[in-house]
């Protein structure tokens, strides 16, 4: 599938970006298609690869093994690893530290290592998968993440252009007038759709902690808690997809959203056509 070759080339650049070397082990009979989360299989597979850069000495060797066996016809098991060299922390070291990271998930912003874990896992565990550290041969640490992926019988549907269920949304936006023009917008494009205003972080933080909601639209720049911080907060306790907006569009904002959960990006000014297909998108991916 594409979307394997595509993370072998991004895993390859960070590399390279990054000085250290790379032994990638991709798996020779992957179906033509697998039903995924591209967004959140990418970044899973992206924060572990991160994890290992960062604690790997500098030109040392990271290795990568994606391996997928066949349990039946349309039903397959992921197995991804990454195995690097850790000299400040033994593997049972570092699983105690993200135990403790992912009891409090806000505290691990301190320490991107263990953000970038926590994460991960949260992320696996919203897909049905699950990760942890082991110890490798030869004193190695191994961070390795398994999944279950199916694979259609036939090509899925379009996606619908519009919700087909009651749609819950918060939107947050510091800007008044942005945000009664994309509240507008939303609730002209579908009768279904419901939609909960919060002007900063606070607020936010506080009504996804109260209602499941569907999607959450979220300004990157605010003044106070920004959009970054808050994402952190929301993850600690809500796996609803993030739809980033941003007038300061750059590819290093994007893999900042991707790392601390955010599923996707939408630059400023707001095309409601991309944000309607985005949402739909990560509905898709999200309840699958």
């Amino acid at each position: 599938a594409d979307v394997f070759k595509l993370i072998e080339k991004t895993i390859q650049a960070r590399c390279e970006e990054a000085g250290v070397k790379l032994l990638f082990e991709l798996a020779d009979n992957i179906p033509p298609i697998v039903l995924v989360d591209k967004d959140k299989l990418t970044q899973v597979i992206y924060n572990l690869l991160e994890v290992a850069i960062r604690n790997s000495p500098p030109g040392d060797t990271v290795r990568a093994r994606l391996l997928l066996e066949q349990l039946e016809p349309a039903e397959w098991h992921l197995q991804y690893s990454t195995i690097f060299t850790n000299p400040s922390v033994s593997p049972q070291e570092a699983r105690h530290m993200l135990e403790q990271a992912l009891e409090n998930f806000e505290a691990s912003n301190n320490k991107p290592c263990c953000l970038l874990s926590v994460v991960a896992i949260k992320l696996a565990q919203a897909m049905g998968g699950s990760l942890e550290i082991m110890p490798a041969a030869g004193g190695l640490t191994e961070m390795r993440y398994v999944q279950k992926l199916s694979s259609p019988n036939e090509v899925d549907t379009p996606l619908p252009d519009s919700p087909q269920t009651p749609l819950q949304i918060l939107l947050v936006d510091d800007h008044d007038l942005q945000r009664m023009s994309l509240n507008r917008t939303l609730r002209a494009w579908s009768d279904l759709v419901s939609v909960d205003l919060a002007e900063n972080g606070r607020q936010a933080v506080e009504k996804s902690h109260q209602k499941d909601y569907s999607i959450i639209l979220l300004d990157l720049h605010m003044p106070g808690m920004d959009g970054f911080e808050t994402a952190i907060k929301i993850r600690g306790k809500s796996a609803a997809p993030i739809i980033a907006l941003s007038i300061n569009e750059s590819a290093q904002e994007r893999e900042h959203c991707l790392t601390i959960g955010i599923n996707s990006y939408i630059p400023k000014p707001i095309q409601p056509k991309l944000l309607f297909s985005c949402i739909m998108q990560q509905l898709h991916a999200h309840n699958r």
